[in-house]
């Protein structure tokens, strides 16, 4: 049983497939049930690498709290001489309330508030030292596969001036054209207009197989990611 994501990723497929030509021919609007087997099979490839990469994100982000909050930058103290405190900042405020004079002959009203924050901070008691808590990153698969998408328009635009995105845009290695086409999309609104002229059909079939490619042909695809 398809997934809600899995069948909206299909209706994607099936909306966009009326623009795909093959040797200049229209191609059926049909996916087959080989084709079908093949995206679905490449949806859940890239759903768990995005998935790993979040994960491993995570555990890095937990590396660096604890490194961070339970290590004294000033003397080097360790956990047991750590502890936790609260720290008040005081924010902008006004006056606020009325008042009267008999001296004055008059009357008159003030009004104000003073807004007050609060925030963790660890404190040495070996050196009495305070550092602001470590604030953990956090990334989801569904923002990985929005940097993957971008940096893999970065990679083609210029794959020298954003060789270091390599890495980021492995995530989509090896997936087809649609499903790069289908994660293009929903995440639009993130894209400059540059993102958009090369993250289309045409231009992502010289680097990506697609699921309509003759499995006959033996064009070679140009090598985005071992440049």
């Amino acid at each position: 049983m398809k997934t809600e994501n899995e069948n909206s990723f299909f209706e994607f497929i099936n909306d966009i497939i009326d623009f795909f030509t093959t040797l200049g021919k229209r191609v059926v609007k049909t996916l087959s049930p080989e084709q079908t087997a093949l995206l679905a099979a490449d949806l859940e490839a890239f759903n768990k690498r995005c998935k790993e990469i979040a994960d491993a994100h995570y555990e890095r982000e937990e590396r660096y709290q604890n490194s961070s909050d339970n290590t004294c930058p000033n003397c080097l103290a360790k956990k047991g001489d750590i502890v936790n405190k609260i720290r008040q900042v005081q924010g902008n405020g006004s006056v606020d309330g009325s008042f009267s004079s008999s001296l004055f002959y008059g009357s008159g009203s003030v009004h104000g508030s003073m807004k007050i924050d609060t925030f963790g901070v660890n404190h040495c008691n070996a050196c009495g030292n305070e550092w602001k808590k470590y604030n953990k990153d956090f990334k989801s698969t569904r923002q990985v596969a929005q940097d993957g998408v971008k940096y893999v328009s970065r990679l083609i635009q210029d794959p020298e001036e954003y060789k270091w995105a390599k890495d980021l845009a492995k995530v989509f290695e090896g997936c087809y054209v649609e499903t790069i086409l289908q994660f293009a999309e929903e995440n639009r609104y993130s894209l400059y207009s540059s993102d958009e002229e090369v993250l289309c059909f045409s231009k992502l079939n010289e680097y990506f197989k697609s699921i309509w490619d003759d499995p006959n042909n033996k064009k070679e695809l140009k090598h985005l990611f071992y440049k």
